[in-house]
Formats: C-alpha cells, sequence, structure tokens
C-alpha cells in the first residue's frame, strides 16, 4: 500500500507542476 500511496504522490506532483506550466504559457500567450 505504501508503495502505491508514494506513486499516486509522485503523480499529483507531476499534474500539479505541468498545470503551472500550462499556467505560465497561458499568461505568456496573454501577453
Amino acid at each position: 500500500m505504501k508503495k502505491n500511496i508514494t506513486i499516486i504522490f509522485i503523480l499529483l506532483l507531476q499534474v500539479i507542476s505541468t498545470g503551472q506550466d500550462l499556467s505560465s504559457l497561458n499568461k505568456l500567450v496573454d501577453k
């Protein structure tokens, strides 16, 4: 179970990082 939790945690971090990248890209596009 701990392994599954760590995998999910890593996936969440990746999603958050990609989401931040998308938001920054959107800001550049707006400019």
